[in-house]
Parts: structure tokens; C-alpha cells; sequence
């Protein structure tokens, strides 16, 4: 289950986000209101009692990546709706930048704790040999761009079932004296899923596999080779073998025994 609900102060500025479960009970004992579909308000009487909700209680030890809170103005970036591995509905965002020349961007303005250090967590799927993908975080003391592609950046990488790279991040963040922090992401020369952190079991149980053994099994697929070394078959054979090969495709006859059936 995702950390997929917005979760705001009294004031009405986003302070995090928490599970959907969590958001129904805070609801249900009216602790909170809701403000739309993936937000929820804490309520003023909540937040001054003497023992007020806390950060742990609502599971927001990290600023985690929320598609809803994102915009963008690129005809290239895309908000979808899939499922996630519970099956639960998740809102991921899709930057299509795969042309040579295009780039394109989405953008949030949080409201967090003034002067407060934060792990901002997400995770990228996709990946190309040719990818520039960076996140520029800003404050009102502070700038930082980080480089994500290529295993510039650490991550948590892993390879889901269906051979997708996926990185994980966490990005070490620390809000300015108002508080503010803009967060954008930015993609060039690849189409790329940004998606909420997965839970740990379902990450751990997903292979290691960094950038670098990604780009060498694109190699691999993309210039493949048919070993016949020491192979005895005839002549008809190999040419059906022939027929069915890529252009790209290497094969290796080194001490093949190839007889000719075709007189």
C-alpha cells in the first residue's frame, strides 16, 4: 500500500503524506477532514491537544514523492492511474522525452517544517543508454540539482518482473527559514515512470541490478549472438538458422562441421 494521501496542517499547508488507511481513521475520529480524493486536513482541535499527532504516528519520517502534488505545462509529461502490487490504485507521472531534441518537466511547490532535514524518496522506472534526468530541489537559502541518469547518483536499484529498471532515491533535503521547497524533475532522451517508494518487502524481494548490467543485457538484446562453435548440422539447417537472424545478429561457426544435404 502506498503513502498516496496528501496530508495537510490546520493552515492548509502540506505537511507530508500517510497511508490511505491511516487517512480513514484520522477521518473516522474526526481528527481530520477531507479535502478532496488525495487530501486530507488536520483539524486545529487535533493538532493543539496534549498529545497532538505525530510524524511517526502518520508515517511521514520521509518526504515521499506524491504524483498529485506535481503539474506540469509539457504536452510530454503525463499523469496515469495503474495498480500498484497490492492492487491498490497509484498515481505515477510519465515523462515521454524520447526524441533527440525534447525535454520535458513537472514541478511542486511543498510547504514543510522551516529549517527541517528531510529524505525525499521516489523511485524512476525506465532507463536508457542516451537518459538525462535531473530533480533541482530549491529553498530560499539553498539550490541543488541532482544528476540521476546513468548510476550518477545512488539508488536502490532493482529489476522488476518484467525487466524494468527501477532506482530508488533518497535525496537529502533541508527546507529553508520560510519552509518552501520546489521540487523539479526534468528528463531528456527517455521515457520515464516516477512513482511513489514501493514497501521494503516488495522491493527486497525484487533482484539487485544496477544501471550498468541493465545497459549490458540492452547490448546483449539488441546485438545478439548464436554460438554454433564445434555444432555438426547441415547445410539446410544452418540456412534456416540464417533466415531468422537479426542484422545485427553475430554468429560464431569456429570449428563447426557443416554438411551439405542439398544436392
Amino acid at each position: 500500500m502506498q503513502k498516496n494521501v496528501m496530508v495537510q496542517n490546520a493552515a492548509g499547508q502540506i505537511i507530508g503524506s500517510t497511508y490511505p488507511k491511516r487517512a480513514k481513521g484520522l477521518l473516522k475520529s474526526g481528527r481530520a477532514v477531507l479535502v478532496d480524493d488525495h487530501t486530507i486536513q488536520l483539524c486545529a482541535s487535533s493538532q493543539n491537544t496534549a498529545a497532538p499527532i505525530s510524524k511517526k504516528e502518520l508515517h511521514m519520517e520521509d518526504l515521499l514523492f506524491c504524483a498529485p502534488a506535481f503539474s506540469t505545462k509539457s504536452r510530454f509529461s503525463t499523469l496515469l492511474t495503474v495498480t500498484d502490487a497490492d492492487g491498490d490504485p497509484m498515481e505515477l507521472w510519465e515523462l515521454d522525452a524520447t526524441e533527440e531534441t525534447t525535454s520535458t518537466t513537472i514541478s511542486a511547490q511543498l510547504q514543510q517544517l522551516p529549517k527541517t532535514a528531510y529524505q525525499f524518496r521516489f523511485t524512476l522506472a525506465g532507463s536508457s543508454e542516451t537518459e538525462r534526468i535531473r530533480c533541482t530541489v530549491q529553498t530560499d537559502t539553498d539550490t541543488k540539482t541532482y544528476a540521476l541518469e546513468q548510476g550518477r547518483y545512488q539508488s536502490d536499484s532493482r529489476k522488476n518482473a518484467d525487466g524494468t529498471l527501477l532506482r530508488t532515491f533518497s535525496l537529502p533535503i533541508t527546507s529553508g527559514t520560510d519552509g518552501k521547497v520546489s521540487i523539479q524533475f526534468t528528463v531528456k532522451q527517455a521515457c520515464m515512470q516516477i512513482l511513489p517508494v514501493q514497501p521494503d518487502a516488495v522491493l527486497q524481494a525484487l533482484p539487485a541490478y544496477s544501471y550498468q548490467e541493465w545497459k549490458q543485457d540492452a547490448s546483449r538484446a539488441a546485438n545478439p549472438i548464436v554460438d554454433l562453435s564445434n555444432a555438426k548440422l547441415p547445410k539446410s539447417a544452418l540456412l534456416q538458422i540464417l533466415a531468422t537472424c537479426g542484422a545485427n545478429t553475430t554468429i560464431s561457426l569456429e570449428n563447426a562441421d557443416i554438411y551439405n544435404d542439398m544436392e
